[in-house]
């Protein structure tokens, strides 16, 4: 990611993700986008829809709001057991931006 999005700050938070092919969790967010992590064993059944660079995620929030959002790929790479997928919002569904950004503000960190 260039130093322009890496200027938003980041908040460690696990959310549940879920994607073509299974949920993964979340390890931390930004305003801009978000970093999942994928453990090594499961990898294999995500890897051809993030090849694609266009991800459609469905983003779980506590009390079970669910927000839809489109997604470009930014980066993947291996740590240690897992696999780390860094994703920059492209859209939200409906409202999803605002219900997103207010989480991250409201939420204490």
């Amino acid at each position: 990611m260039g130093e322009e999005s890496r200027r938003a700050p980041r908040y460690s938070r696990r959310l549940r993700v879920d994607l073509e092919g299974g949920t993964i969790w979340t390890s931390n967010l930004s305003d801009g986008g978000m970093q999942l992590a994928i453990p090594e064993l499961e990898m294999d059944r995500f890897r051809k829809r993030l090849s694609d660079g266009v991800v459609e995620l469905d983003i779980h929030l506590p009390g079970g709001e669910r927000l839809s959002a489109q997604c470009r790929v930014a980066y993947l790479s291996e740590y240690d057991d897992e696999y780390l997928v860094g994703v920059k919002f492209l859209s939200f569904s409906g409202d999803g931006r605002d219900r997103y950004t207010d989480y991250l503000t409201l939420k204490p960190a």
